[in-house]
């Protein structure tokens, strides 16, 4: 369900790059003429794919959700910590339970471009099974632009976060995470195209045509 979802939503998204095509939504302008692109666009058209789809009867979705557990940043290095403060999380998916109270089924995290993910990834591993349904989350990165050497980046920051992770004693065996290539991969893949990967498993040089 899941793959279904979010492959729906990268097709909006890459169609939306056409400023004059079917899509409703425009990437904004910078005050150079360029555009500026961001999470947020894939983040809107995955609502919008979920709210349409007839696969997800029986869930909702919520935003900007508070963190069962509390944060912090002590010793440099964001982490849990009892003393600390709830985070938020993207989004969640909730699926009432059989004495009717709604709990989160899947935490969802959105991040643009080749930058430290290291608080989203924390979030999800320390928010696994925090709710009874709770047994896998979801971090979608979204490439704008991509080479080999940002595949090769790619590759060296999983393993570091999936080490890290187990330093802290948090599973990363419920976390998937799906790369989406925009534009592909030059001189690899010059159509969009994915990886989809378990953190556990770790990110493999396979990119999947969109």
């Amino acid at each position: 369900l899941m793959t279904s979802l979010v492959l729906q939503a990268f097709r909006k998204l890459v169609e939306a790059k056409d400023r004059n095509g079917e899509q409703k939504l425009l990437f904004p302008q910078k005050r150079d003429g360029s555009c500026r692109y961001s999470e947020q666009e894939f983040k809107q058209m995955f609502i919008e794919v979920f709210c349409q789809s007839t696969d997800v009867k029986g869930l909702k979705y919520s935003v900007e959700t508070p963190t069962r557990k509390k944060y912090s940043s002590k010793g440099a290095k964001f982490g849990i910590d009892s003393d600390g403060i709830s985070g938020n999380l993207d989004l969640c998916i909730h699926q009432k339970g059989g004495d009717g109270k709604w709990q989160r089924l899947h935490a969802v995290e959105f991040k643009a471009n080749n930058v430290d993910v290291w608080k989203d990834l924390v979030k999800l591993a320390g928010e696994l099974n925090a709710d009874s349904f709770s047994r896998e989350n979801y971090f979608i990165q979204v490439l704008y632009t991509a080479d080999k050497g940002t595949l090769d980046s790619l590759c060296q920051k999983y393993v570091g976060y999936k080490e890290e992770l187990k330093q802290l004693h948090l599973s990363t065996e419920g976390i998937v995470v799906y790369l989406l290539y925009v534009d592909g991969v030059k001189r690899m893949c010059e159509k969009s195209c994915y990886s989809r990967f378990s953190l556990e498993a770790g990110l493999k040089e396979e990119l999947l045509e969109l």
